[in-house]
């Protein structure tokens, strides 16, 4: 991590992280039945994942000091803001993106070259988040990994159907 420089225009690739996820959860309730709720189902075995590990693994990042003033230092000095420095492994941003990345690559409705795509993207996704100093190499890594992990629980059990039946409970669906 120290080999690492910090760069502060790949702020501009961490903020696609967030329209990356919404636009990702959307195209998962398009999916047909079973296969957006193993995504949910993904999405919420990775928020427990993290959860346990915050706890457990508690970790800090030391943050450069941002001395300048341009369009890119100011907006990471604006994501320092309001995204402590704390609960860093494993990085929930790069485990979200990768659960999304793989829920693309198992649809019918997207082409391979799309899936490619988003695929680059959620690795730069990954090194903006080691570049503007938000998480270490470790954190990334272990984003993929445990997200990989999450997926192939969610793809291999039937926990889906508890988010099914939790969404038809909510929505009062089939009453």
């Amino acid at each position: 991590d120290e080999i690492i420089p910090f760069a502060p225009e790949w702020v501009l690739i961490y903020v696609l992280t967030f329209i990356l996820w919404g636009a990702g959860l959307i195209s998962a309730a398009w999916q047909k039945e079973e296969l957006c709720y193993r995504l949910f189902a993904a999405a919420g075995i990775s928020y427990l994942i993290c959860a346990v590990c915050f706890i457990a693994l508690p970790t800090v990042i030391v943050r450069p000091e941002i001395t300048g003033n341009s369009y890119c230092e100011t907006l990471v000095a604006a994501t320092y803001g309001f995204d402590v420095p704390t609960n860093l492994f494993p990085s929930m941003h790069c485990m979200m993106s990768y659960v999304i990345f793989r829920g693309i690559t198992l649809s019918p409705m997207y082409s391979k070259g799309y899936s490619w795509a988003i695929g680059i993207l959620t690795l730069l996704i990954c090194a903006s988040t080691v570049f503007i100093r938000q998480h270490f190499f470790v954190d990334a890594v272990a984003g993929i990994f445990f997200g990989e992990a999450a997926l192939q629980t969610a793809l291999r059990t039937n926990l889906w159907t508890v988010f099914k039946k939790l969404n038809k409970k909510l929505l009062k669906i089939g009453d």
